[in-house]
């Protein structure tokens, strides 16, 4: 009796239903000018197999629209209209769940062609908040992770993971990779809900929208086409500094907050709804989303990604010290849920001229016949005849073709620094045409401009003076006037860095793009993609050396006393500095204090006429410092040099380009260079003159690496080059260093596998990008010394990190087939021997040298490493590191060698040296 009542009363409400519908349903006629947009809120609904009438959904769309529900008898109380609207469904009794997809679409015209966009909503029919079918994948992120250093692994970097298979499923083959995506245990407690699911740590996290992550290889079940993923998360919108962490919701009513997709082929990817369908403790959630494939595959991709903080809630004016993160955990995808069938029909991107897709928004878009305008180190400026736009942070191995050329850009916009710009993902083609570029008259901002700017930001073409101040990988303007707006130089290139270091603390006049406006903890940002900058103040230009000098290049010649110090170079990689070769010391030296990156002597240019020491006018501004040679007691030719109060000192043992001004004295030792000049060593690095593209003078570890030794200049009468005096009193045996460094000198033919020699720049930092060591297209190629050599898993040591600038990062693993690798492609005929120079804070190095008379980098590791044993590694103190020296002799003739890393953990390598008979 209870299901024929059921029965005809909701007979009754389709027949109420279809009455409405009968009625007018728009709110027009007219049709829609312009390119339409159609939004649903919430996109997805729910509702118990009894059936029923569901909430009512907010149609957002200025134009006219229709509906189509793929599922008889479900009655929406509209089925078109014109403008916004509410819509609710009757929805019949089901015997299962089930899914049921509604289409909105809606039509506007542009230039008298219909354009349709769609939007989706999903009503999801069932009396389980939980998936009952056998479950074919589970992953609990595992039980334990631990920091590098001060930073989580990357997913792909991460050991713990633990894929497990249902009954008949194989899950071994499951990977885990992804952008900007770690594993963590921030300590908290989480209970589950009930026995459904556990919540305990770790947990895979992301924390902006350009970060993915990605389960790789699922495999699926045979005959089986119905699925249903489930998760749980944790979503947080809170202050870094507040304890515990406010929980916001995953996904919202708008399901805006997170994006979850299924790709067949890591190619075209198809987005499915996922509800929250229980609470757990502690902020978190439990999350399901059943999906269909229209026909059976042996493996699939899931992916996590799009994420957005919660910003509805208002920010306290300290709201730099917010951010948002989702943590994953928990996965599982079970057999069953009748969710709708996947559409990996890659839509095709709508072809519009920028001016359209400013006035658009967010979305997916294509640009012909645009050009490059201007260009920086994460991107560029995009122009057509409509307006323009910013390519930014557009990911790894895309190549910003040159100024002028003509492109083809297709790729999703995002909103950043109060300016729309195409971002990662986004692909450049260039035709093969270039165009002049002009960019006319620059506008003068002035202090009140800048701070204008600030809350109206566009694309703009100024100048902004101010004095420079150069932290880190920060460029910024402190600007003259503003009281609130600071200027930043949004990533120089490797150039303009250069010439921006060689300014640092002076006024400059910055010219370029201002690319949007941003707040941090250092305060209000007008950023610039800068074009040119030159210096201001040329009215008050410091005194620089007068009078006539003596030139020192010789031994023989130097005592100790005052004099200026310089790098002589007259060229280099096609710069021409013959007019004033001679680039002496400032006293300022490059990189930070504690010399954990690159640093060098800062130099100006002069030319030595006459007797005279005459500066380039472009570095006028800047000046030569006197420095002091104190000789060492009872010890020849060495000497302690000193600026002001300060010592020269080459801070790291037997390093290239690690100098530093320090309090404690510093021995040098002086010798003649073959080349000219004089060499001046210390604990372990030889300075001079480095062939390089800005402040010549260096240090290198090797002294072959020097282009030549210093120049000094001293005041005096001019006589060119000074007489070679022979010294009377012959100089003493040298005495032996009392703590040699244990680093082997190469003898022989070698080649040295560094920083300094491998081109690096388009390496990725902290992460290894798309290397996957099945597949050897993937791999890093370069060529030193005339050898090519492959390696893969290796990037570079993010920036905070002690490494960074010192070392090279390799992933470790125990799967032998996941080891990271490197070796020559190029044979070196007979390799006599191998050192390997590596870091660490704790813990000497383990991986493992192999060498064959063939080529034997491959997606394949051998089966046997038997030449492991023969390695020899010993350790010095390298600064506030460990320095371990590994030193491998093969056994017998071999022409080729390969590095794996066994162990668990990122091996940091600074040199490998090859030497080898020709």
């Amino acid at each position: 009796m209870k299901n024929i009542f059921k029965t005809l009363l909701l007979s009754a409400v389709v027949l109420i239903a279809g009455a409405m519908v009968s009625c007018s349903d728009d709110n027009g006629t007219d049709s829609y000018e312009g390119m339409p947009t159609i939004e649903v809120e919430p996109t997805s609904l729910s509702i118990s197999l009894e059936g029923g009438e569901t909430e009512a959904v907010l149609v957002s769309t200025p134009a006219a629209w229709s509906i189509d529900v793929d599922t008889d008898g479900v009655i929406p109380s509209l089925t078109s209209g014109n403008g916004p609207a509410h819509v609710s469904f009757v929805v019949p009794e089901a015997d299962a769940m089930r899914t049921i997809k509604v289409t909105f679409s809606a039509t506007g015209y542009v230039y008298g062609y219909p354009i349709t966009k769609k939007a989706t909503l999903t009503i999801v029919q069932s009396d389980s908040e939980f998936p009952t079918g056998d479950f074919i994948y589970k992953e609990d992120c595992g039980t334990s992770v631990q920091k590098e250093g001060s930073y989580w692994p990357y997913v792909d970097a991460y050991q713990g993971w633990n894929p497990q298979g249902g009954e008949g499923v194989d899950q071994s083959g499951v990977t885990y990779t992804g952008s900007g995506a770690s594993v963590r245990n921030s300590g908290k407690s989480w209970a589950p809900v009930g026995a459904t699911y556990s919540t305990d740590a770790p947990y895979a996290y992301i924390s902006k929208a350009d970060n993915e992550f990605v389960i790789n290889d699922v495999a699926l079940k045979s005959g089986t086409l119905n699925y249903t993923l489930s998760f749980t998360a944790y979503n947080t919108y809170a202050s870094l500094n507040d304890s515990p962490y406010t929980p916001a919701a995953v996904a919202p009513a708008s399901g805006k907050n997170l994006s979850v997709s299924i790709s067949t082929d890591k190619e075209a990817w198809a987005e499915i709804a996922f509800s929250v369908v229980a609470d757990g403790t502690n902020g978190w959630y439990y999350a399901i989303a059943p999906f269909t494939l229209a026909s059976e595959v042996e493996k699939i991709y899931i992916k996590f990604h799009n994420y957005k903080a919660d910003t509805s809630t208002a920010l306290p004016s300290d709201a730099y010290k917010y951010q948002g993160s989702m943590r994953l955990d928990d996965f599982t995808l079970t057999v069953g849920g009748n969710g709708p069938v996947l559409d990996f029909t890659i839509p095709e991107t709508p072809v519009l001229t920028i001016s359209d897709i400013l006035a658009q928004g967010e979305g997916t878009y294509k640009v012909e016949n645009a050009r490059i305008y201007a260009t920086y180190a994460r991107g560029a400026l995009l122009t057509d005849a409509s307006g323009k736009m910013i390519l930014a942070y557009l990911g790894e191995g895309v190549n910003i073709p040159a100024v002028g050329s003509v492109v083809t850009v297709e790729g999703s916009t995002s909103t950043y620094a109060g300016l729309l710009q195409f971002g990662q993902g986004t692909t450049l083609t260039a035709t093969g045409e270039t165009v002049n570029v002009d960019y006319g008259t620059a506008v003068v901002m002035s202090g009140s401009d800048a701070d204008a700017y600030l809350s109206a930001p566009e694309i703009k073409y100024a100048t902004i003076s101010g004095s420079l101040n150069i932290s880190g990988y920060y460029y910024n303007i402190e600007i003259d006037g503003a009281t609130t707006a600071r200027g930043s130089i949004s990533y120089p290139d490797t150039e303009m860095a250069a010439k921006l270091v060689e300014m640092n603390g002076a006024p400059i006049k910055a010219t370029g793009f201002l690319i949007g406006a941003n707040s941090n903890q250092n305060g209000n940002f007008v950023n610039m993609m800068i074009t040119d900058v030159v210096k201001e103040g040329e009215a008050n230009l410091p005194d620089q050396p007068t009078g006539t000098f003596t030139k020192v290049s010789t031994v023989a010649a130097l005592t100790a006393g005052e004099y200026y110090m310089a790098a002589y170079i007259t060229e280099y990689d096609g710069n021409d500095y013959s007019a004033y070769p001679y680039h002496v010391w400032t006293g300022e030296v490059s990189g930070d204090a504690n010399a954990d990156a690159n640093a060098d002597l800062v130099t100006i240019d002069y030319k030595y006429a006459e007797g005279n020491l005459v500066v380039e006018p472009a570095d006028a501004i800047a000046v030569a410092a006197k420095v002091t040679f104190e000789a060492v007691a009872e010890k020849a030719n060495t000497y302690y040099i000193k600026v002001g109060d300060k010592y020269l000192a080459s801070v790291v043992a037997a390093k290239n380009r690690r100098l530093a001004l320090d309090t404690t004295a510093a021995e040098w030792v002086a010798t003649d260079n073959a080349n000219g000049g004089i060499t001046l060593s210390s604990n372990g690095a030889y300075l001079g003159s480095a062939n390089a593209s800005y402040n010549f003078l260096r240090s290198y570890y090797k002294e072959a690496t020097l282009k030549q030794g210093v120049v000094l200049f001293t005041p005096g009468e001019p006589s060119g080059d000074e007489p070679v005096t022979p010294d009377p009193t012959p100089d003493p045996e040298p005495t032996p260093d009392p703590t040699p460094d244990p680093t082997p000198e190469p003898t022989g033919t070698y080649v040295s596998l560094s920083l300094d020699t491998i081109d690096t720049s388009s390496w990725t930092v902290n992460n290894y990008g798309s290397q996957d060591v099945t597949n050897l297209s993937t791999y890093l190629t370069f060529n030193v010394g005339g050898f090519d050599f492959t390696a893969c898993k290796w990037c570079l040591p993010d920036a905070k990190k002690a490494y960074n600038g010192i070392a090279m990062q390799a992933q470790g693993n125990t799967d032998a087939a996941k080891q990271s690798r490197i070796g020559n492609t190029t044979s070196f005929g007979k390799i006599r021997k191998i050192t390997v120079i590596t870091y660490n804070e704790k813990y000497s190095p383990n991986f493992n040298i192999i060498a064959d008379a063939s080529q034997i980098v491959g997606v394949d590791v051998p089966a046997s490493m038997t030449n492991a044993e023969s390695l020899q590694t010993t350790e010095t103190t390298a600064g506030s590191l460990k320095k371990f020296t590994t030193v491998f002799t093969p056994s017998s003739d071999c022409g080729f060698f390969a590095i794996y890393k066994n162990t668990q953990g990122a091996l940091y390598t600074g040199e490998i040296i090859i030497e080898y008979d020709k």
